[in-house]
């Protein structure tokens, strides 16, 4: 789960890329175990991001054993609920098609501090999201292919899509989160990413890269504002960099490079923080921008 023993794992620690200065000794998050750091400061950074995979170190965890598909099943079906699937610290997951089903709570996370060192190497990896309770997260691993998250079992109604009960109190959903991902797709034909079914479940895309195809990112059959996407890159797509059929929130995040524009947002979205996004014809709020028409 961690970079090596001599690297901070907040990965915007400059003695990561200047070992001379890296200090003799690295403390180890004092929850979890495993996460390392350089410095108190480092680690307060990084804790927006860590904490979506900081697990208390008694939490049951299950190795993948190796880089195939039936060894994830394995870790997954061994698992139980609230438990963590560990991938390989390095190694590539190569094949066709892949599909992964999850069933229940869990986490499934890569080494930290290199992502890059586990890989799927294939045409589309599908994951599929059947949870009736309880939170998923998928994190620090990268994917040289386009991606579906498919959130399935879960009723579009309005009990689901509601953001607030019959007393006016925001409702607090379970959660989908991807955290530290890499996507690269280089199929022109296939859009990078992909995720739909999102009602009862948010989804939280923090700290990811989306480089490449058709569009970069596709938002489809979800909850009003159910995906926000968090300090998350998405580059060189051939048209949109995000089309999103259903209104959703963006923070702190680059959307630039892309073929046609920036966003394409037919119900709108929704800006927190300092957003860098290619400029074109749909606006904020759904509709046209600019006069620019619309495609």
């Amino acid at each position: 789960m961690t970079g090596s023993d001599k690297s901070c794992d907040y990965r915007g620690c400059r003695n990561r890329r200047n070992a001379t200065e890296a200090p003799a000794t690295l403390s180890n998050c004092g929850r979890c175990k495993y996460q390392k750091y350089c410095s108190r400061n480092c680690q307060k950074k990084d804790w927006k991001f860590h904490k979506h995979t900081c697990l208390s170190a008694d939490v049951p965890r299950h190795q993948v054993e190796d880089c195939t598909e039936e060894a994830i099943k394995s870790a997954i079906a061994a698992a139980a609920p609230g438990d963590a699937v560990l991938l390989p610290v390095e190694g590539t997951f190569d094949g066709n098609h892949f599909e992964i089903t999850i069933d229940k709570p869990l986490h499934i996370i890569g080494p930290s501090a290199k992502k890059e060192n586990c890989k799927f190497e294939c045409k589309h990896l599908t994951i599929k999201v059947d949870v009736d309770g309880g939170n998923v997260v998928l994190a620090n691993f990268m994917v040289n292919a386009s991606v579906s998250v498919n959130v399935v079992n879960q009723s579009s109604g309005s009990s689901g899509s509601s953001r607030y009960d019959d007393e006016g109190n925001k409702i607090k959903k379970d959660r989908i989160v991807l955290s530290n991902v890499k996507v690269q797709c280089r199929a022109e034909t296939q859009d990078a990413f992909c995720i739909s079914g999102c009602h009862k479940h948010d989804a939280l895309l923090i700290d990811c890269e989306i480089y490449g195809g058709a569009d970069g990112l596709f938002i489809q059959d979800c909850g009003y504002n159910a995906v926000h996407l968090k300090s998350t890159d998405v580059r060189f797509a051939g048209s949109r960099g995000i089309f999103a059929r259903q209104s959703f929130v963006i923070e702190d995040c680059e959307v630039s490079n892309c073929g046609a524009y920036g966003i394409k947002g037919s119900a709108g979205w929704e800006e927190k923080g300092d957003n860098d996004i290619q400029a074109g014809p749909w606006g904020q709020y759904g509709g046209a921008a600019g006069g620019m028409g619309f495609y």
